[in-house]
């Protein structure tokens, strides 16, 4: 405590020069900073693993798919909802109405960086007990962590933890049903399903643990682009049992995010992620957004906070290479120069695209900077000090 305190009063003493430059090495030591990504629903349509096919090897491969949008996946933590399952090809790979994709699949998500994935979803027993198992067991060869079914009781007992720059983040994951498919009486830990008492039971059990829990949620009215009274409910139950993050989907649409206020904390909830990547190409469903949160833990004050939120639109395009359909996800933000790649009538598109995703978020900035911090406190409190004498190895000057 006392040498926290002494690094403290150092960096205070700093900031209130304005021709200081703040060593990051140091900086680090006073504010974690977590670059946090979440992506949609990520299905595979009959359309889709065509797409992926190649004739010549006779193999998958989906990663050409994201070779556009790549870049804008990179972060510290990132997250997508899986929905669909992973259950080999003697049962025959299908879209809809029930999903059975190429193990390809997990090997690309775990090349583009994915570190969890929400298994809990209408869709999770579309091949039974099987190919939840095996979805499970797929996921987990490819290093990625999943929550939402489970393999035993113990294997939901077990919380899941991702730590990223000195911030821990636990994971809850619920769905709403399963297409009227149901578990074995005797396992009804396959599936999480919503119910608001386990849930706070869940979270309370996890929050000791972590900095920050975040629920996945799969639930709403599919292609509402606004929140039901419903979704408003559950998420409020979610937030004042002390989730932090509440991450919808189901609708395959975006819905807005906002903060739930209770008793002066807040959590973050957005009712709906929409599609990462789907077979569908109704307005809206073809189309979506890569949220980004920024989120900061400081020597101030021990609890993160989310001091940015930010997205990337997403469109996936339907092309024609060589006689056949190809898809990929495209990132539509007006930085991006789209114009070698798409035609008038494609840029034209992206652009509506873009706009449909501004119409329902905006990026949020929250001032959660040491520098702005302790800038309020050194006007109100503290002499002014020119350190430069006494700190060289720590700071550069001007």
């Amino acid at each position: 405590m006392k040498n926290r305190l002494i690094v403290l009063i150092t960096f205070i003493i700093i900031s209130l020069s304005s021709s200081v430059i703040i060593n990051p090495a140091f900086s680090s030591v006073l504010l974690q900073r977590v670059n946090f990504k979440v992506v949609g629903d990520i299905m595979v349509h009959d359309v889709q693993y065509r797409s992926a096919y190649d004739w010549q090897t006779g193999n998958y491969d989906f990663l050409p798919m994201f070779e556009l949008i790549k870049e804008n996946l990179d972060a510290d933590v990132l997250v997508g909802n899986l929905e669909t399952t992973l259950s080999g090809p003697k049962l025959g790979y299908s879209g809809y109405p029930r999903f059975n994709s190429p193990d390809n699949l997990a090997e690309t998500l775990s090349k583009l960086g994915f570190d969890m994935l929400f298994t809990a979803n209408n869709h999770s027993l579309d091949k039974g007990e099987f190919g939840l198992r095996r979805t499970i067991e797929i996921i987990e060869e490819n290093n990625i962590s999943h929550t939402g079914t489970f393999l035993s009781e113990e294997d939901r007992e077990k919380p899941r933890i991702i730590t990223a720059k000195g911030i821990s983040f636990g994971f809850l994951n619920y769905t709403y049903g399963t297409n009227g498919l149901k578990a074995p009486k005797d396992k009804e830990y396959l599936v999480n399903y919503i119910n608001l008492e386990k849930i706070t039971e869940d979270i309370i059990n996890l929050k000791p643990l972590v900095d920050m829990v975040v629920v996945g949620i799969h639930f709403g009215n599919e292609y509402w682009q606004s929140p039901s009274d419903e979704q408003r409910l559950v998420a409020y139950e979610i937030a004042k049992a002390g989730a932090d993050i509440i991450l919808g989907s189901h609708p395959h649409v975006l819905q807005p995010f906002e903060f739930i206020d209770i008793d002066g904390k807040k959590s973050f909830v957005v009712y709906s992620l929409g599609n990462f990547v789907s077979g569908q190409k109704q307005r809206f469903t073809d189309g979506g957004a890569i949220l980004e949160l920024v989120i900061e833990k400081s020597i101030l004050d021990n609890r993160p906070k989310i001091v940015k939120i930010d997205y990337t639109p997403i469109w996936v395009r339907r092309y024609v290479n060589m006689g056949r359909l190809r898809m990929e996800v495209v990132p539509v933000k007006e930085e991006i120069p789209l114009n070698v790649l798409l035609s008038a009538a494609e840029l034209k598109k992206a652009a509506e695209v873009e706009n449909d995703v501004k119409a329902i978020w905006q990026p949020v900035i929250y001032d959660n900077s040491f520098n702005s911090i302790l800038s309020i406190w050194a006007n109100n409190f503290l002499p002014i000090t020119d350190p430069k004498w006494w700190l060289p190895t720590l700071i550069n000057f001007k």
